[in-house]
């Protein structure tokens, strides 16, 4: 993962696709920046973004755990073409979707998004 820029929270080449940390507004996650799937990070009192290119694997490995997290747990943090995401719900049955919620939070360790 290398550094590809900095740009200011309001460009509109930004979208977000999939948002791995929130606190009051987006930190960390997955956008899309001048058509290219690029990972991002804020800092909480920031007004700029660092963007960083992604090879290949790390697309694919970003990619399978986005939807590993949508399965188990919810699309709440996905957007799509930049619009808000949905909000948290359990879904039909409940039973399968807290097992799912379970494991995906204490079976896997998905913890670290990020390799620093």
């Amino acid at each position: 993962m290398n550094k590809l820029k900095r740009i200011k929270a309001k460009d509109p080449k930004f979208e977000l696709h999939f948002v791995i940390g929130f606190y009051d507004h987006p930190l960390t996650g997955l956008a899309h920046y001048d058509g290219e799937l690029v990972f991002f990070e804020r800092q909480y009192r920031s007004n700029f973004i660092e963007l960083f290119s992604l090879s290949f694997f790390e697309k694919l490995k970003y990619k399978v755990r986005k939807a590993g997290f949508e399965i188990c747990v919810g699309t709440h943090n996905t957007y799509d073409k930049g619009k808000d995401a949905d909000f948290f719900y359990w879904r039909s049955p409940k039973w399968i979707h807290r097992i799912l919620y379970n494991y995906y939070y204490y079976g896997l360790n998905f913890s670290k998004w990020r390799n620093k």
